[in-house]
């Protein structure tokens, strides 16, 4: 009798520590998104010495959670020394957002106001319109309706009133430290238009921070809220930034995704 109580102990503690081992791989599995196969993935793409790849994440009712990119740790390696953009090709699973194309701009020598964003630093355009609209937009002081600014920007935000070429007017927060002076530029959160039309949601984040990342730990910010979006889809609460020792890995994301009906 004894024997047989010994026998089932073991079978039973054997068949628990599977158990947990199962659900704890599951577990692990979905804390790791780029694992999880509601993750979808389009073309690598060069940068510096290594590679960068858009993606898209969906929640288990089929709706965007998230999207992003992935930069590969020698991406920031090998750097030019002058301004060079480059195209990131969504997943096509991103059609179904308002999300049309990526653009990650390095700005080696920063941009103008020097004295704010002189840092070498990304621009990462996560842009609302094709690259065929997006390549018709021209230099230039442009100006917008008090209407536009009212409804379609965060409280906030300034226009820089000039157009950049292939890209439109950036909208910067006030409130951001490196505008307010409290602190040096490391990172902040961009919102570009053109004919009062929000176009692009910008991260920018300089190369110095991204390399100072700690390990596995995600950054995030929240993401200033207009009054309005006009364009009804998913729009993010938040921005994330984070650093993967293992394999090596930086990622940039739009997250908290939630639908938002144009008004």
């Amino acid at each position: 009798m004894k024997k047989q109580f010994s026998g089932r102990l073991r079978a039973g503690l054997m068949f628990l520590c599977l158990f947990v081992l199962s659900t704890s791989c599951e577990y692990l599995k979905d804390q790791e998104p780029h694992k999880n196969r509601s993750v979808h993935y389009g073309p690598e793409a060069a940068l510096g010495q290594g590679t960068a790849r858009a993606w898209i994440r969906m929640g288990p009712d089929g709706k965007p959670m998230a999207i992003g990119v992935d930069l590969s740790a020698d991406a920031l390696d090998g750097l030019p020394d002058e301004v060079k953009m480059y195209h990131v090709q969504l997943p096509q699973q991103a059609t179904m957002t308002p999300y049309k194309t990526i653009m990650i701009d390095w700005n080696p020598h920063g941009h103008d106001p020097e004295e704010v964003y002189g840092a070498p630093h990304f621009d990462l355009h996560f842009y609302m319109i094709g690259d065929e609209e997006r390549q018709l937009i021209p230099a230039g002081e442009h100006g917008h309706s008090p209407e536009f600014q009212a409804n379609y920007m965060p409280p906030t935000y300034f226009s820089t009133m000039m157009s950049v070429p292939e890209m439109g007017v950036h909208w910067v927060d006030g409130m951001a430290p490196e505008i307010t002076g409290a602190e040096p530029f490391t990172r902040t959160f961009i919102y570009g238009a053109y004919q009062d039309k929000v176009i692009f949601y910008e991260p920018m984040f300089t190369l110095d921070y991204l390399k100072h990342l700690p390990a596995g730990k995600q950054q995030k910010m929240a993401v200033p809220q207009p009054p309005k979006v006009q364009q009804s889809g998913e729009h993010p609460l938040s921005y994330t930034i984070t650093y993967r020792q293992n394999p090596g890995s930086y990622t940039i994301a739009l997250t908290d995704l939630y639908y938002r009906k144009a008004k």
